[in-house]
């Protein structure tokens, strides 16, 4: 279990503010979705993939891990989902909203992350 712990009270409101605002198109869905995507990235960050990865040990590596885990978890055409919109168009805001948010986490976690790296480990 990771030590690092997602807090959505932080980051939720960068999510609103990016993609939430009214006259944007499926900004409800869209801060559903990123509740939703929220909730796998803190799965894996407990998995602690870099730990057994060598090769995941740059910010690059972490956002494509992080992307791919989040993709292969989600479906995006599950229409039982409160963010599903029956349009070509939302699965590519769909991925723009889970891009800026693995860049986001990485980006703010990765200093927590890089303790676990074993060139870092004594």
């Amino acid at each position: 279990m990771s030590r690092i712990k997602i807090d959505k009270e932080v980051v939720m409101p960068y999510v609103k503010k990016k993609f939430g605002r009214r006259g944007n198109a499926h900004a409800d869905q869209s801060v559903d979705l990123a509740d939703h995507v929220l909730y796998f990235a803190q799965k894996w960050f407990d998995e602690e993939p870099w730990k057994a990865d060598p090769d995941m040990d740059t910010p690059r590596e972490l956002r494509i891990g992080l992307m791919r885990y989040i993709k292969n978890n989600i479906d995006l055409r599950d229409d039982r989902r409160s963010y599903f919109v029956p349009s070509f168009i939302w699965i590519f805001l769909a991925q723009q909203v889970i891009g800026w948010i693995v860049k986001w986490l990485i980006e703010n976690y990765f200093n927590e992350i890089a303790k676990d790296f074993p060139d870092n480990e004594s």
